[in-house]
C-alpha cells in the first residue's frame, strides 16, 4: 500500500529569535547572516575578519565541494547559480596544484621523476 503522506514543507535551517528568546520560525535575514559570519570570524581570530560575509560561506561551500570531487553542475545546483561563469568565480582552491590536470602529466611541482 503506497504512502500518500505529502512530503514535509520546506523550512529554513536557521531561524530568527525574538528579544524574548523565542524562535520566530522565519528564516534569518541576509543582515543577520552577515552579522553572525562576521562575529564568528572575529571571535575565531581570523585575519581580515572584516571582509567575511555570507558570500564567504557560499564560496567556501563551492570550493570544498569542488575539491571533494563535485562537478560544476552539482555545485551550481547546491549554490543555486544559473551562470557557470559566475559559479566558477566562487571556486577558490587553496592549493591550485591539488586538482590541476597538468599534475597527472608532469607531476607535482618540486618533484623530480
Amino acid at each position: 500500500m503506497p504512502d500518500d503522506t505529502p512530503p514535509p514543507l520546506p523550512r529554513p535551517l536557521f531561524v530568527g529569535m525574538s528579544k524574548a528568546g523565542r524562535l520566530t520560525g522565519q528564516g534569518l535575514s541576509d543582515k543577520a547572516v552577515w552579522r553572525l559570519v562576521k562575529g564568528a570570524a572575529e571571535a575565531a581570530g581570523f585575519e581580515g575578519w572584516e571582509h567575511f560575509s555570507g558570500h564567504s560561506l557560499r564560496a567556501g561551500l563551492a570550493t570544498a565541494a569542488g575539491e571533494a570531487g563535485a562537478d560544476l553542475a552539482q555545485v551550481m545546483r547546491q549554490t543555486r547559480h544559473r551562470s557557470a561563469d559566475v559559479a566558477l568565480g566562487y571556486l577558490r582552491p587553496a592549493d591550485p596544484w591539488r586538482t590541476n590536470p597538468t599534475q597527472g602529466i608532469w607531476g607535482a611541482p618540486g618533484k623530480q621523476g
